[in-house]
């Protein structure tokens, strides 16, 4: 999964950073987020995408409608795939484009690009009040019948060691760094049963993150947060269940091309 930041800047500044990418790590399943395409371009991109990568047979995209050229999440993958639908089901959460669950054999992938809190956090009450309670509902119902993978951009940075500079006195009043935020992932985390895959390899690492902003030129000092995740139900770890198995999860944060890193996870079927 990869928050591209605008996938028409990205597909003609970046494409060969996406192309390494697929070559190193060969993904089943490819998740771009923040493309923020409209309607009239998916067709286009459609093609140029399995132009540029035939391998991937379905290529599929959730757009924002609400405001053009705003969020947007698209996948394309390989011919496992059952089905997709996007928003939450009977919820759902279909006009900022935010979110698709693409179901396999074996378990559900939900792919979010969770709503920022804004500036001035005014949007931090519907952040947690309904698109928090809202997506916990649904991987409940999905989990219920099969495993839950859930990745993408989360929008917020949950631990102390997911934040460069924690002890800054705005980090309290900033988007994804609120305690309102941060308290919410970890009740996602307990009441859906899921765990930080990232974490559950990687737990004591510190100064890995998957954004750092540009405007205050911060990746060359790696200045960042960890904003992208992997998460997964805890009963795929360690010798996993119903045929699936969490067998590694990581950050490319030494790939550019973005204001995000590359997150991924590697699953035994």
């Amino acid at each position: 999964a990869w928050n591209v930041a605008g996938l028409r800047s990205f597909h003609e500044k970046s494409l060969d950073r996406l192309r390494g990418v697929i070559a190193g790590e060969a993904p089943d399943v490819v998740i771009l987020q923040e493309h923020k395409l409209q309607e009239t371009h998916c067709a286009a991109f459609t093609e140029r995408l399995r132009r540029d990568f035939p391998m991937y047979k379905t290529v599929q995209f959730a757009v924002s409608v609400a405001k053009k050229g705003y969020s947007g999440v698209a996948t394309y993958d390989g011919p496992k795939l059952l089905e997709i639908r996007e928003g939450l089901g009977a919820r759902g959460y279909t006009d900022e484009g935010r979110t698709m669950t693409l179901e396999f054999e074996g378990f559900y992938l939900v792919t979010a690009y969770v709503p920022n809190s804004g500036q001035d956090l005014k949007r931090l009450d519907y952040r947690i009040g309904e698109w928090e309670r809202d997506m916990r509902a649904h991987l409940k119902e999905l989990d219920a019948k099969k495993p839950v993978v859930y990745m993408g951009d989360l929008n917020v940075a949950h631990l102390d060691s997911d934040i460069w500079n924690v002890g800054a006195s705005h980090i309290k009043k900033s988007a994804g760094t609120t305690p309102q935020e941060r308290e919410a992932f970890g009740v996602m985390l307990e009441e859906n049963d899921l765990r930080d895959a990232f974490r559950h390899f990687h737990g004591d690492a510190v100064g890995w993150f998957s954004y750092w902003s540009v405007r205050a030129g911060n990746r060359p000092f790696n200045k960042g947060l960890r904003l992208d995740y992997t998460l997964a139900s805890k009963r795929v770890f360690d010798g996993g269940a119903d045929g699936v198995e969490v067998v590694d999860a990581f950050i490319l944060d030494k790939v550019l091309g973005s204001d995000h890193a590359p997150v991924g996870v590697t699953l035994a079927l």
